[in-house]
């Protein structure tokens, strides 16, 4: 939840998050080189991995400070909401994920989107064995029960 101002660290830390809501007034960006200072190498990897090469060049480069629509644009955020809405819509979305969704699978797909960005053509990896460590769990018996049953899975992480 990215409310009023993100620069600088608070921008890395926002980049560290699995998404990024934006009030509509927010400000964000990453004003180092003003000061003299940059990101480092991991904080740099985030960001690269969130906006791409040009973008985080541009930001870094510049130290630009940047509307919620430019982050938006950028990818520095991934939805932009009223500001007066901001919380209500991210503890929505955050119980909607808690108590709706497997978080053995939600885990495993964190993992893949990782893999995927960190070793994009899973170079010395064969896909077809790779892991899947959801795939005799208790949660994805509950997720085909509940869904042949007509009723709400309940999911326990295991």
């Amino acid at each position: 939840m990215i409310e009023r101002f993100a620069l600088g660290a608070a921008c890395a830390l926002a980049m560290a998050c699995d998404m990024r809501i934006m009030a509509e007034d927010a400000k964000i960006g990453i004003p180092a080189p003003q000061r003299g200072l940059t990101l480092g190498l991991r904080d740099t990897r985030r960001l690269v991995s969130k906006v791409g090469g040009a973008y985080a060049t541009e930001i870094l480069l510049e130290g630009n400070i940047y509307s919620a629509e430019d982050g938006y644009r950028m990818g520095l955020a991934n939805r932009i909401v009223a500001a007066d809405k901001l919380k209500e819509e991210v503890m929505e979305r955050a119980t909607r994920l808690a108590k709706e969704n497997a978080p053995l699978a939600m885990k495993e797909a964190k993992n893949n989107i990782a893999m995927s960005l960190q070793n994009p053509g899973f170079a010395g990896i064969d896909e077809t064995s790779w892991p899947i460590a959801w795939s005799g769990s208790r949660d994805l018996r509950e997720g085909i029960v509940s869904f042949l049953e007509r009723r709400d899975p309940i999911f326990i992480g295991e």
